[in-house]
């Protein structure tokens, strides 16, 4: 026998119009008494509204970001029951027996918490009287790494809190002692519901080599609803470690999932890089979220694959800049109009060199085990944008004299600074050059610009005395570094590169 149900959002108090952050279930989803249906989220609290009836859900008249309010319409689900002939009541058609309850008196104790000691209690959430459910927090602990929730082992009703705000406890003290109703016949029902969570996750996703145990200790994150928490720790998961894409930052059933098949990958790579989580910073203070830009949201994966992928190593050298100054000063004795930069005459030394370290110029095949060695001299600058760093290229730099590089950096630089460049401005590179001596320090180490090998990062010139074999004078030097990928090239090839680049910079027959 079947009826439809409507369940409302309850008594909220004072709050109006309260975010949903969650819509956790969708039409057709069967659902148990008490199970979370969405998530609201106060300016104090996040707030679960459970469905008050077992049944299958018909309609969902909520939406994410939806505001709410007191009695308003959350799902109609259709409620099942079962008529039995033995007892006037419905039961769940899960049950397997009937269910006796006593009375016991449980204490609760810190869990395993590793290597940290004299943890520090920053909140105690539950106070003598309070009903509370399995699994449900009782107080937290702040660790330098993480915040961890210490839940109740049952459910039952508060007798004694036995810590304070701001205690220092360890692994095995005393949190609350409370009056439990433990139920004498339902290890059946519990162990059939667990193996078919087990079951249903394991037929998702391989579970070998992720422990099924629950953490103990286990850090899980504000952001996740009772039904995520659970399956984490069947999964062994600490949801701390877990980034979530719900809104504010909330681990969905899907994140979970996800880390495990991702942590399965990367055994099998060997090992993984763990993700960094982030707290809620803004109660430490006011905060500002700010969208990545377009061009953040491109070039951030690129440089992260880069950065992870390659091995970098990094080589410093100087070069002297006498002839480049005196060969700026005798271009615009001829023409002032000229606008030209050493980084244009860096370009051609750079083209010199790789004409005699082919290598520098390649990219790496790992699938076929081959090093791509390109022919032409295509040559990226790096150029800092209202909208962030791009990257145009320079096209036939062994065809072009410096005053031609150096119109290609004025034309390039405007289009990319009014993001006017079109795909063929920004590819085709064999090598790429960022300048930060316009801005100042000293030295930096800069990321390969992938599938490139190596890049060179100019910083600020400065004056220092140099001997000339006479005496010493001022001279000007630019400092510059090389990043290079290490599985194509090898420290002495690095050496050697940055020495020929300084001669090349040095050198009158780069620009003849």
């Amino acid at each position: 026998m079947a009826s439809k149900l409507e369940i409302h959002i309850p008594e909220l108090g004072d709050f109006k119009d309260v975010e949903v952050v969650e819509v956790i279930v969708k039409p057709g989803d069967e659902v148990k008494k008490d199970q979370s249906l969405i998530m609201l989220e106060t300016d104090k609290a996040t707030v679960e509204v459970p469905s008050t009836h077992a049944g299958k859900i018909i309609k969902v008249k909520v939406s994410l970001g939806d505001k709410v309010n007191t009695g308003d319409l959350v799902v109609t689900l259709e409620e099942q029951k079962v008529e039995v002939k033995s007892e006037e009541k419905a039961i769940e058609p899960n049950a397997a027996s009937k269910k006796t309850s006593t009375s016991e008196s449980v204490e609760i104790h810190i869990p395993e918490l590793g290597d940290f000691k004299d943890v520090e209690v920053v909140e105690v959430i539950v106070k003598p009287g309070d009903e509370v459910k399995k699994d449900q927090s009782l107080i937290m602990l702040e660790t330098d790494k993480a915040t961890v929730e210490v839940p109740s082992t049952h459910a039952g009703k508060i007798i004694k809190v036995k810590v304070s705000l701001g205690d220092k406890v360890n692994t095995g003290d005393l949190v609350v002692t409370l009056e439990a109703m433990v139920e004498t016949e339902t290890a059946s029902v519990d162990k059939n519901e667990a193996t078919d969570v087990a079951t249903a996750v394991a037929k998702e996703l391989p579970l070998s080599g992720v422990s099924t145990a629950a953490p103990v200790g286990a850090s899980y994150s504000s952001h996740a609803t009772p039904s995520v928490r659970k399956l984490a720790r069947e999964l062994g998961v600490d949801l701390f470690e877990v980034s979530g894409s719900g809104l504010k930052g909330r681990v969905t059933e899907r994140d979970l999932k996800g880390f495990v098949k991702g942590l399965l990958f990367s055994q099998e790579l060997g090992g993984g890089i763990p993700s960094i989580p982030l707290e809620d910073f803004s109660k430490f203070g006011t905060i500002k979220a700010i969208d990545l830009n377009r061009i953040q949201k491109i070039s951030g994966p690129r440089l992260h694959a880069s950065w992870v992928n390659i091995p970098h190593v990094t080589q410093f050298a100087e070069a002297e800049l006498s002839l480049i100054n005196k060969l700026k000063k005798d271009i615009k004795k001829k023409d002032k109009a000229i606008k030209i930069t050493p980084v244009a005459f860096i370009i051609k030394a750079i083209h010199r060199v790789l004409v005699d370290f082919p290598v520098f110029r390649s990219s790496l095949d790992t699938k076929k085990e081959k090093i791509i060695i390109k022919g032409f001299y295509n040559i990226g600058f790096a150029v800092d944008t209202p909208n962030g760093l791009m990257v145009p290229v320079i096209k036939n730099v062994d065809q072009l004299s410096v005053l031609e590089v150096a119109e290609e950096i004025q034309r390039l630089g405007e289009l990319a600074r009014k993001g006017k460049l079109t795909s063929s401005d920004i590819t085709g590179g064999v090598f790429t050059v960022s300048s930060l001596g316009g801005i100042g320090g000293t030295a930096f180490t800069p990321i390969i610009n992938a599938p490139e090998v190596a890049i060179v990062g100019l910083s600020r010139a400065f004056i220092k005395p140099v001997f000339d074999e006479k005496k010493w004078k001022p001279t000007e030097v630019i400092p510059f570094s090389l990043s290079y990928d290490h599985r194509v090239i090898d420290g002495a090839e690095g050496a050697r590169f940055v020495v020929a680049l300084a001669a090349a910079i040095q050198s009158k027959e780069t620009f003849s």
